[in-house]
């Protein structure tokens, strides 16, 4: 391929997508045998799906490689009469992609693989941007790979080593013990967010035992008002069931802006693949958005 491309050979042309209507894929599509077409087609994108065509010509491989392998698993749902083929050379292509990051040695390594934010369209601080758009484009060999796996792990308990050692019956515990301290906990990371202890219980398991904690509670909550109902079997008394209805009200109503939160994220995130590239970055310069960004991060 070096010596190709040092005597001046052209880059194999990417195939124009199956939907295209170009000029030049009319041309070909009245002009050409279509048989000889498609076994074209597959034979250019085997040709490109080359691990050494990749390293020689692409700056960011895996990167590269997502791209084709939701290029080929397109063109196997189009060609069905290749679809064994693509699906094939869509795998062994996934497959490149896990055996790059594993050869990365240390989980720094990894996590600047994972932190690179090419081809992502999330703005803002989100962690592993390059794990979220291995996901968007369903590489499952390249999330499932060891290393990242491992990292991701790592990210998931942060420096509360012990949780890995517990058994089930005792993360569940820990859940159930959580709601007592709920409270507590929450008062302590606002008023002291920059502490030891607010960042320890800002780690994500910590995070998801704080949100079960509160789900249990609110869970409780409605038991108890529910069989206060059915129990008194008279006429109902809203003065005297108040409490426990504005702790039910609270919770609902965080939920329901954070879901108005979340959509509006979501709302914004599509709208934006509509945009242009050099637009992207002064849509997401709007102090609103920057704002709906950081706080989503």
């Amino acid at each position: 391929i070096d010596i190709l491309i040092s005597r001046g050979h052209p880059e194999i042309p990417r195939p124009h997508k199956h939907s295209c209507t170009c000029n030049d894929c009319l041309t070909a599509l009245d002009e050409e045998d279509h048989l000889i077409s498609t076994f074209k087609t597959y034979d250019t994108y085997k040709a490109i799906c080359n691990p050494v065509y990749i390293n020689r010509l692409a700056n960011d491989p895996i990167l590269m490689v997502f791209y084709l392998a939701d290029e080929l698993i397109e063109m196997a749902e189009h060609k069905r009469a290749l679809r064994s083929k693509y699906e094939e050379l869509a795998l062994n292509t996934e497959t490149y992609a896990a055996d790059l990051i594993a050869l990365c040695r240390t989980s720094d390594e990894v996590r600047i693989i994972l932190n690179e934010k090419e081809g992502s369209r999330l703005k803002g601080n989100f962690l592993f941007p390059r794990l979220i758009l291995a996901v968007d484009y369903k590489q499952k060999l390249f999330v499932a790979q060891t290393n990242v796996q491992e990292v991701l792990e790592a990210a998931w308990v942060g420096d509360w080593y012990e949780w890995k050692t517990y058994t089930s019956l005792r993360r569940v515990f820990h859940a159930f013990g959580r709601m007592i301290t709920l409270l507590c906990l929450y008062i302590f990371c606002i008023f002291l967010p920059k502490s030891t202890q607010a960042q320890f219980y800002s780690i994500p398991v910590n995070r998801m035992l704080s949100s079960v904690s509160s789900y249990l509670i609110f869970l409780c909550l409605l038991f108890l008002e529910s069989h206060r109902d059915k129990k008194d079997q008279t006429r109902y008394d809203f003065q005297n069931n108040i409490k426990i209805k504005i702790f039910i009200f609270v919770y609902i109503l965080s939920h329901i802006l954070n879901s108005f939160r979340m959509i509006t994220l979501l709302c914004l995130y599509i709208f934006c693949i509509f945009l242009p590239k050099s637009t992207q970055a002064q849509f997401y310069s709007i102090p609103v958005n920057r704002m709906l960004s950081s706080v989503s991060s």
